[in-house]
């Protein structure tokens, strides 16, 4: 479960079924390392097991999975197995906004215009500020920031219906053992 507040992932223990679920459906969790105790939405969770062997994987399996990296094809998944699934954008779910609108979502990565630079620059949306530009953080200085106007950016390339580090259901599409390769999609 990934923590926002020690900004990492932890394990946590369910408590007990009679206590340990909430009316909104969370779980209260003991943190492993500490005893801690939070609640979590089972979307937000993900039983630890041993890894699967890719001979313990079929065509058509539904598994579930945590978006470790995104690249501009694809994205790599830790779907529990022995290596980690690619996600290959035709095989994913295609991300329309209604009417071309110009809105960004955070984490897209995008070219925005600095505004004392020239040309456009390689950049992920942070937030939408409540007078509709953006915060984006620059890929060549990651801890400069600054505000755009939403006609000064471009998506990138495709948006991507997965972010990094959540949780994802998909099917297993190719396994190929001798190549030692895993391949995903997000339908049945």
């Amino acid at each position: 479960i990934f923590k926002k507040d020690v900004g990492k992932y932890v394990t946590g223990i369910i408590q007990r079924k009679k206590r340990g679920r909430t009316k909104d459906g969370r779980f209260n969790l003991a943190r492993q390392e500490d005893g801690d105790m939070f609640f979590c939405s089972p979307g937000r969770m993900m039983k630890l097991c041993p890894r699967m062997e890719l001979s313990e994987l079929s065509p058509g399996m539904q598994v579930r999975g945590r978006v470790m990296v995104l690249l501009d094809y694809a994205a790599i998944v830790d779907v529990r197995a022995v290596i980690p699934g690619l996600l290959h954008i035709s095989k994913m779910r295609q991300v329309v906004h209604p009417g071309g609108d110009l809105q960004f979502e955070v984490g897209d990565r995008v070219f925005a215009k600095a505004p004392e630079a020239r040309g456009r620059h390689p950049a992920t949306v942070l937030k939408r500020m409540q007078d509709n530009t953006y915060r984006v953080r620059w890929k060549a200085n990651k801890y400069s920031t600054c505000s755009v106007e939403a006609q000064d950016m471009e998506l990138q390339g495709p948006r991507m219906p997965v972010k990094n580090a959540e949780f994802v259901d998909l099917w297993v599409d190719v396994v190929d053992r001798r190549q030692g390769k895993l391949e995903l999609r997000m339908w049945p």
